[in-house]
């Protein structure tokens, strides 16, 4: 690109061949600019001249100024003035703002990832190749009928460069632009992120490249851009022009129409410039200006800083006529003025105003004059709603060519100034138009959805492969199912292993989709599943923890003081432990070889424990699986590790006292499921434990008794006694509780205990790099159970290391407002989706607890229930709260639901049943979806896209 911009000089040749030097293209220039894209810079001219300007753009993503509390916008005021006070005398400042429908980039993105799942897993992506292809269709044609609304603000911070050629020949004179070049972009970005970053901690700031700049030229030069099916970026040449890259218009001509300044592109354009700044200015002011209710119209500040003892020079001198005039004319008028004049001299002397000039245009397009015409009247009103400000209709040519060329991205240097105006920082701050459209994680989105005023939002559940953990919070009837249905549809094929926990079968479809089916619990059934059983993974601490408070589930808590429970949980463990002792043993015995083999093992894992794991926070539980991960990618470096042990050393591992039992619960994760101990042999033990006092005979005899009731023959079934005959091998693990009896609250708190536990197991014996994601629709039925929220906060804390995604969905914020749960749900989730809520209070809590403003309190009391809509226009929100790297994003979702998604979130178990029953007619579950769902009414597409706050 240096060369061709080497090339394109015209000065070039002449100087380097030592012939007279001809004068290059100065800074400034009257008419159209023209210039490269360098090392991500916009260089304009052609290097020849001794001076250049140079640009930057940034892209900032703040959340929608109407959405602003009044501290949030009295905080932005001040913070908009740093950012004019910080540009000096060296930097200018093009603040550019604008709206369209243009999302082709991120739906191109989308539709690429759909393609790739339906030729790598045509049979069980369907369906989500189905529902992500409707989603990409939908958004598409909105896109291309304007009916999208896009947000942009950039800003471009510009200087001039001294370019005067130290060199004459070629290959070294590209090498000194090019270093020239690099080092300048590099200044800039410096600049303006760490001021900027530091300023607007809760915005997303991202330096602009090459092909951003590209872009951006290619929307203000080509206003077709959304109609078009081709990539612009296909046809970028680094190696050409400004114009030549991006300026493929028919001509910028004269209609000769009323109020239209120019025609190009098959658009007509409106250019408006403001005469007169508002009389009195606010934060917030500028929303008059952002949210005039249609689409094709743009902002553009350029802000030239001036020299304050120039300005305190020049008005000294207005001072000593006012004087003047004062004592003559004897005016109480001038002597106003002039008191007004020597504040304003004091406060330039002190600092506290910037004087600038700032050039503000806005321009308006539309394919119809008509349109642009009853537009350009609502921009007039617009502007006279802003305090009387006043603005000029460039309806000239030349007038209107001229300033369309100062609206150029990165343009500041042009010398047509007539139309600048004298501005203080104090009310210019609230004139820029610190507003973006809320996108959410558009970008590598994983799921896209509707917002709030014609917008797409994107949302990831993992951020460089890091799961982000989320909760859901809704009220009953608040469109939970559906949301979560939604978005399993679209992120599902991401995922190696699901496992699903709820009651009420509304994902029950969803898994047949898969080729799987729901795991149905109830009171009378003949499932069974061992919570002694491990699951291929060894025994540890926090297992024996799990099974120690099902069974003080199982006894019962009531009417026992701290101490009691405390001595019989002990009771409880110690019985365990002696219980998984006596079955190693007897299998030690009966397979002497794979015990030994066992203890090299486990030695090796301690030691790639203490040498390869720095941190006190890993056990051997994560010392095996991480070995294990390694012993797959690397089976002979991993077994020349286990072979340089040394018998002596695994001799003494093996009978140490501190590390012996290590291989005890390395042995589990080889049992078969008949080989582990059972509930009935923790009860016989219990009942005919001979060890102890009376009293502690006594204790055992009671709480043996207790548990019988909850073995194969006793009431509560064989649901947790006796050998699992449930094996999940496919990927998805999908309970459903809804069809144990609500009267049978100790047996449906210890089965959601029991599934939540038997899918932990599962996690962790799976490979780390297997993405995985455990949904939890009823997470408060779990915390009911001793050691239910120790379970929940583990899989919070510890999931994410094994790869795991969790979702709980909460109904009130009460339930864990108190719990001791809290704080592992909140502190490590990253992403929260608020639903419309019961009341104001449970509102409040949550903002509390998510540091939410006031403004977003009222956008979540202010939410629709889906049940009480038209179906026609039927949709659920929510807000949706993430973390990115730089920022914390808050924004509102409107998910529409297609009819298929809706009929496959099926809320109950009759209705599954049905849909089981109607689907079994078809050759495959997602062709039954497609054709059942026909007579389903769901929201149009034109409602889609329609605003809602």
């Amino acid at each position: 690109m240096i060369d061709a911009m080497i090339e394109a000089c015209t000065g070039i040749v002449d100087f380097a061949s030592g012939g007279k030097r001809r004068r290059g293209s100065g800074v400034s220039r009257l008419g159209m600019p023209n210039g490269f894209f360098i090392n991500n810079l916009i260089w304009f001219g052609d290097g020849v001249s001794r001076k250049t300007a140079i640009s930057r753009g940034f892209t900032v993503e703040p959340g929608e100024i109407n959405s602003f509390s009044v501290r949030q916008l009295n905080s932005l005021h001040e913070k908009l003035r740093i950012v004019l006070g910080m540009l000096g005398q060296e930097y200018h400042l093009q603040v550019q703002w604008s709206i369209d429908s243009d999302y082709r980039k991120e739906l191109e993105q989308y539709h690429q990832e759909t393609l790739e799942l339906r030729r790598r897993d045509p049979l069980y992506g369907r369906f989500g190749v189905f529902v992500r292809a409707e989603r990409y269709e939908r958004y598409l044609a909105a896109m291309q009928e304007g009916r999208l609304r896009r947000e942009r603000l950039n800003l471009f911070f510009t200087r001039v460069i001294d370019t005067r050629v130290p060199v004459a020949a070629g290959s070294a004179m590209a090498e000194y632009f090019d270093a020239l070049s690099r080092k300048e972009s590099l200044s800039l970005q410096d600049f303006a992120l760490g001021a900027l970053s530091r300023l607007f901690a809760d915005c997303r700031i991202i330096p602009m490249q090459d092909q951003d700049h590209f872009l951006f030229y290619y929307r203000l030069l080509n206003p077709n851009i959304q109609t078009g099916t081709t990539d612009p970026l296909e046809a970028f040449d680094p190696g050409a022009s400004i114009q030549r890259n991006c300026l493929h218009t028919d001509g910028m001509g004269v209609s000769g129409l009323p109020g239209v300044s120019l025609a190009f592109d098959g658009f007509y354009h409106a250019i408006f410039v403001v005469r007169q700044w508002p009389r009195r200015t606010f934060p917030g002011i500028i929303s008059a200006l952002t949210s005039m209710g249609f689409q094709e119209y743009a902002i553009t500040m350029n802000i030239y800083p001036k020299a304050v003892d120039k300005v305190i020079e020049r008005e000294e001198r207005h001072i000593q006529r006012l004087q003047i005039d004062a004592v003559s004319e004897r005016k109480q008028s001038l002597a106003t003025d002039l008191e007004a004049k020597q504040d304003k001299v004091t406060e330039l002397q002190q600092g506290r105003v910037i004087p600038l000039d700032c050039l503000y245009i806005v321009r308006l397009w539309h394919r119809s004059a008509d349109v642009l015409s009853a537009r350009s009247a609502s921009l007039r009103n617009a502007f006279t709603a802003m305090g009387g400000a006043i603005v000029h209709h460039a309806t000239i040519p030349e007038n209107a060519r001229q300033l369309f060329y100062q609206t150029w991205p990165g343009w500041t240097y042009g010398r047509y100034r007539a139309f600048d105006l004298a501005a203080e920082d104090a009310y210019l701050a609230d004139l820029i138009p610190w507003s973006a459209t809320f996108t959410g994680h558009l970008k590598d989105a994983e799921a896209i959805y509707n917002g709030a005023r014609g917008n797409l939002v994107g949302i990831r559940t993992r951020i460089g492969n890091t799961p982000q953990h989320g909760v859901l919070f809704g009220m009953t009837g608040a469109g939970k199912s559906v949301i979560v249905s939604d978005l399993l549809a679209q992120i599902g094929h991401r995922f190696g292993f699901r496992l699903i926990v709820e009651e009420g079968l509304s994902h029950g479809v969803m898994t047949q989709t898969l080729g799987c089916e729901p795991v149905v619990i109830s009171q009378n059934g003949n499932l069974t599943i061992n919570y002694l059983d491990t699951h291929g993974s060894p025994l540890s601490p926090m297992h024996l923890a799990f099974s120690a408070g099902l069974c003080m589930l199982f006894c019962g808590n009531e009417g026992l003081d701290a101490e009691r429970r405390a001595l019989r949980h002990a009771m409880i463990v110690e019985n365990l432990q002696q219980l998984y002792t006596d079955a190693f043993t007897d299998w030690s015995v009966a397979n002497e070889g794979a015990a030994e083999e066992l203890r090299w093992l486990a030695c090796a894992i301690d030691k790639y424990l203490r040498t390869r794991m720095k941190g006190a926070h890993f056990g051997f539980d994560d010392a095996f699986a991480a070995f294990r991960d390694w012993q797959q990618r690397n089976p002979d470096e991993a077994k020349s590790f286990v072979e340089d042990l040394g018998e002596e050393t695994v001799t003494e591992f093996a009978k140490n006292r501190t590390t012996e039992r290590l291989v005890r619960d390395l042995a589990f994760c080889a049992f078969t499921s008949a080989q582990f101990p059972t509930h009935s042999a923790l009860v016989e033990q219990l009942l005919y434990n001979r060890g102890g006092g009376l009293r502690e005979k006594e204790e055992s005899d009671r709480v043996g008794k207790l548990l019988r009731s909850w073995s194969r023959d006793g009431e509560k079934g064989r649901l947790f006694d006796g050998v699992s005959n449930i094996r999940i091998d496919g990927r998805v693990a999908h309970f459903e509780l809804g069809q144990i009896p609500e009267h049978a609250v100790e047996l449906k708190a210890a089965a959601n205990f029991l599934v939540a536990n038997y899918g932990r197991q599962k996690i962790i014996s799976m490979p780390r790099a297997v993405p995985k994601i455990a949904i939890f629709e009823e997470a408060a039925r779990t915390l009911d159970i001793p050691g239910g929220t120790k379970m929940i906060q583990e899989y919070y804390r510890q999931m994410r290391k094994f790869g795991c995604n969790i979702l709980a969905v909460i109904q009130q914020y009460d339930i864990i407002k108190e719990s001791a749960v809290r704080g592992a749900m909140i502190g490590n989730s990253k992403m929260f989706m608020i639903t419309a809520q019961q009341s104001r209070d449970d509102v409040k809590e949550i903002a509390e607890a998510l540091s939410l403003s006031p403004k977003t309190m009222e956008t979540i009391n202010n939410y629709p229930l889906p049940e009480l809509m038209d179906p026609r226009e039927r949709f659920s929100a929510f807000t949706y709260v993430a973390n990115d790297r730089m920022r914390r994003m808050v924004g509102t979702v409107k998910n529409v639901a297609s009819r298929e998604l809706l009929y496959a979130a099926s809320s109950d178990n009759e209705t599954f049943d049905e849909r089981k029953k109607a689907l079994a007619q078809y050759r495959d579950v997602v062709t039954g979806i497609i054709q059942e769902s026909g007579a389903i009414t769901c929201a149009k597409e034109e409602s889609a896209t329609d605003p809602i706050l």
